[in-house]
């Protein structure tokens, strides 16, 4: 530290918990039972949020099946719709794919559970955050428990 440096720390502010050690310890054993609660506690935190996910994982993929079905079913009355003469009702696939996009807009079933789906993918997305930050609990409270000598 440089000479200009010292002036601007103000000393009276800093409180050494070498001066008082009944503080130090407290805060030594508060820090170990921490650590271990946290080494104790967090797998199985891991083990039910990646349980949770999984499942998440297949309602989606149940959702999106179902979201298929809908669309094929709706592609198919679109495709085989015809008009009183017996012709085609939309003759171009430009026009079938416009009307198919209308009918599912307009269909409560297919829109539910499109937003089920998205509202799954969200939550999936935020549980994967708090999953990530669960693992790095865990590996910090491994790695204090190295050097703090908890077993």
């Amino acid at each position: 530290m440089n000479e200009n440096q010292d002036e601007f720390i103000d000393t009276e502010d800093i409180s050494s918990p070498i001066a008082d050690m009944n503080s130090v310890d407290i805060t030594a054993d508060t820090l170990k039972f921490n650590v271990m609660r946290d080494l104790s506690n967090l797998p199985e935190k891991i083990l039910n949020m990646a349980n949770d996910m999984y499942e998440q994982s297949i309602e989606i993929e149940e959702n999106n099946n179902g979201l298929a079905v809908i669309e094929s079913d709706t592609a198919e009355k679109v495709l085989s719709e015809k008009l009183p003469d017996g012709k085609e009702a939309f003759t171009s696939d430009v026009k079938r794919k416009a009307e198919c996009k209308k009918r599912l807009l307009e269909n409560n079933d297919y829109q539910a559970l499109l937003k089920a789906t998205e509202d799954l993918k969200k939550k999936r997305q935020l549980d994967t955050i708090q999953l990530e930050f669960l693992n790095n609990s865990l590996k910090s409270a491994r790695a204090l428990s190295r050097l703090i000598g908890v077993d």
